[in-house]
């Protein structure tokens, strides 16, 4: 699955890593993404914090995902689209409800 693929990928990312990827990419606060990297790397840490603003065990509707990514980033369909791509939410069938995937 897509998911094990990028945790591998940020596997050798650490903690110094992460913390400048995050201040390059967010703004101070750390409460909205300023730009988005054009480094899939880069962008799959990010992810992994905007995984953050979601609860495992919970059930979202498109509208509830989109209003959480709204706040994080203009292109919240892109952050929508590539959490579930990369496995970081899972889709129902009908495509109407998300779910973080949760943490092995």
């Amino acid at each position: 699955m897509m998911f094990e693929v990028v945790e591998t990928l940020l596997k050798d990312v650490d903690e110094k890593q992460t913390e400048l990827i995050y201040q390059t990419f967010l703004n101070p606060e750390r409460t909205h993404i300023k730009t988005w990297p054009a480094s899939h790397k880069k962008a799959c840490v990010l992810m992994r914090w905007v995984g953050t603003f979601f609860k495992e065990g919970v059930h979202y509707s498109e509208k509830e995902v989109n209003a959480i990514l709204k706040t994080l980033f203009p292109d919240f369909v892109m952050l929508r689209r590539m959490a579930v791509d990369i496995g970081l939410l899972t889709r129902d069938i009908s495509g109407t409800t998300y779910q973080k995937r949760q943490q092995p």
